[in-house]
């Protein structure tokens, strides 16, 4: 269902494009899911060190279960975003992909601090996620997401506060590297580096 809503191996690709142009050997994919861009990422860059953190036991039993399928070595692990089980300055990258429209603004400034605290300085943080709908249609076709997300949790979403939300937690300009109209809304990749 998320490949055919939301072009999910285009924005996957470009994530990966952009890690892949970068020397960070140390990479965590925040809200990590089923694992599947973690596993793209370590299928492409098998010599990095790649970490999936997720808080649903059930989703990392399946990640844990495609990862040994796959033949790779992925490191997944079990907590919540605002609170994670890393030493300080552990990463080069924090990578995460429709995840921050599932957290209230307050929540998401939460996990923004840990992301600071976790990256190392000049660390990047990609992210790629629902943003303000391009047009009419595609504002109405995120009504669904709305409906079955929330509508206070994607609030920040369709109205294209999350770059601003980045930058106040300690980053540098948050640029839009791409945006990518799915049938349910707009995706936006978007990246910062720690200030």
């Amino acid at each position: 269902m998320v490949a055919l809503t939301t072009r999910e191996s285009i924005f996957r690709q470009a994530v990966a494009d952009r890690i892949a142009s970068s020397p960070a050997m140390r990479i965590l994919d925040l809200g990590c899911g089923t694992g599947t861009l973690a596993l793209t990422l370590k299928q492409r860059l098998p010599d990095r060190t790649i970490i999936g953190l997720d808080a649903d036991p059930a989703v990392l039993d399946q990640a844990r279960t495609k990862a040994k399928l796959a033949g790779v070595e992925v490191g997944f692990d079990h907590a919540m975003s605002f609170d994670m089980p890393y030493e300080n300055k552990s990463f080069e990258v924090v990578v995460s992909c429709l995840f921050f429209h599932h957290l209230t603004t307050k929540d998401k400034n939460r996990t923004l601090s840990e992301v600071t605290r976790v990256l190392r300085p000049g660390g990047r943080l990609i992210v790629c996620d629902w943003g303000k709908p391009a047009n009419a249609l595609l504002r109405i076709s995120f009504g669904l997401v709305r409906l079955l997300d929330g509508f206070g949790v994607t609030r920040d979403n369709r109205e294209g506060r999350l770059a601003s939300i980045i930058q106040s937690a300690g980053f540098g300009p948050v640029t839009v590297q791409q945006t990518i109209n799915a049938p349910i809304g707009t995706l936006e990749l978007l990246t910062a580096e720690l200030a």
